[in-house]
């Protein structure tokens, strides 16, 4: 059997319906809002904002996002750009634009660096002289667009409702879910707190199926 290409986005939609089906009394007006939006999108702009919150921060250079089984990066830009979900020209700071960039960029962007000073080395240098926000292209003088996902603490929430802990990432749940098809099963419970809190708190196990 063919693996699907799109199996996180699949599993996020599943984690999404089980946090509106069983908490929806904890969920505000924009966050209810944010699932009926989201279900209407078109299957790539659902992909393409799924593989991003599940990446690490919420700013991203155009030239490190490819995703083939996604398709055209613009066709599934345009709609999260309609919605206001994703920034396509955000401010950026110092610190931001450091983590955006290698060194080689750092050392163009900024002539009177050390030459074969180490990344580290190059921060100390320069984050005691900027503490302006500037766009990407203005940093660097470059056309590259750089995108800020505006729903990443949206997703952040959803995470904690599903998860009922923050130290657990949306990976989890996929790599459970793909190792369950690999031979291993994965049994999901939902475990709620003490007192009034509904939080729902999955837990994956992952144990070798009998042989």
């Amino acid at each position: 059997m063919t693996p699907d290409p799109l199996y996180y986005l699949s599993n996020f939609k599943e984690a999404i319906a089980w946090v509106v089906e069983r908490n929806r009394d904890l969920l505000n007006a924009q966050e209810l809002a944010f699932t009926q939006e989201f279900m209407a999108l078109p299957v790539p702009a659902q992909a393409l904002l799924v593989r991003l919150v599940m990446r690490r921060g919420d700013l991203f250079r155009r030239s490190r996002i490819n995703y083939p089984e996604i398709g055209g990066l613009d066709s599934a830009l345009a709609p999260l750009l309609g919605l206001r979900w994703i920034d396509p020209d955000p401010g950026v700071s110092f610190d931001e634009f450091f983590r955006l960039s290698t060194r080689k960029e750092l050392a163009k962007a900024f002539p009177t660096l050390r030459s074969r000073a180490a990344k580290w080395k190059a921060y100390e240098q320069l984050s005691v002289r900027h503490n302006e926000v500037a766009t990407f292209g203005q940093w660097m003088a470059t056309d590259e667009p750089v995108y800020r996902v505006r729903t990443a603490s949206m997703a952040t929430r959803f995470r904690l409702l599903f998860f009922g802990n923050f130290h657990q990432e949306w990976s989890e749940f996929v790599l459970a879910r793909r190792i369950s098809r690999g031979g291993s099963e994965c049994s999901w419970r939902s475990a709620y707190g003490s007192g009034d809190s509904k939080a729902g708190a999955n837990r994956c196990s992952i144990a070798k199926a009998p042989t």
